[in-house]
């Protein structure tokens, strides 16, 4: 389950701010309460309740066949859209990775060519001062 940090409130402030907290589970569609740092209850909206225990309503009148068959309609693992958004996330985590591991690569060659300059340069100068001292 995944929860939001912004729909978690501890049991203290729900104690404090009922009706802040009232309003969050409005707008939010429903607040975790959290009791010393561990899931204690959840406060829906009224209108999430209702889409809610009508769904639960249901399901208490589903027979098992009909549930079974539910089941066998909903995509396999791997096909379905929450899985393609896994998979899109793992590749951009991994493009991530290969972008920073080229730029390090393009840093180190460019540290290596301008080192490679300026051993050149340093060697054209200490030729030319030799020159100069050869003359004085």
């Amino acid at each position: 389950m995944n929860i939001l940090a912004i729909a978690i409130v501890s049991n203290t402030e729900m104690i404090k701010n009922y009706k802040g907290c009232r309003n969050k589970a409005e707008n939010l569609s429903k607040i975790f309460i959290l009791k010393n740092n561990e899931p204690d209850a959840v406060l829906f909206s009224i209108n999430s309740y209702k889409k809610l225990s009508a769904f639960i309503e249901y399901l208490d009148n589903v027979e098992d066949a009909d549930l079974l068959e539910l089941h066998n309609c909903l995509p396999k693992s791997g096909n379905n859209e929450m899985s393609k958004l896994k998979l899109l996330i793992t590749d951009l985590q991994e493009n991530k990775k290969a972008m920073a591991a080229s730029f390090d690569q393009v840093t180190n060659e460019v540290n290596i060519k301008m080192d490679q300059v300026k051993d050149e340069v340093v060697g054209g100068h200490n030729k030319i001062l030799g020159e100069i001292k050869k003359h004085f």
